[in-house]
């Protein structure tokens, strides 16, 4: 059975990052072949670009070798504009 875990950042991505690797590691440990990971959404609107790939290159490092699936909870904004940049 293909079993996938999640981290809890939903929706915004706003809970510290060390936070999340753990949840990553403690996943794979407990058999995940998929990690779906949120990412910092501020990282987008702002444009700080380099920390949105750090944080997602330390995400996929704390996954190995399992398939990762990044997310940007969009949910709440105004208009799809907003992620267009």
């Amino acid at each position: 059975m293909h079993v996938a875990g999640r981290i809890d950042r939903f929706p915004a991505g706003l809970s510290p990052l060390r936070s999340g690797i753990n949840e990553i590691r403690r996943s794979v440990e407990a058999g995940a072949h998929e990690i779906d990971v949120v990412i910092t959404r501020g990282h987008v609107f702002g444009g700080r670009w380099q920390a949105l790939y750090d944080e997602v290159a330390a995400f996929k490092q704390a996954c190995g070798s399992r398939d990762m699936k990044v997310i940007l909870g969009t949910g709440d904004l105004l208009t799809c504009a907003m992620c267009a940049g």
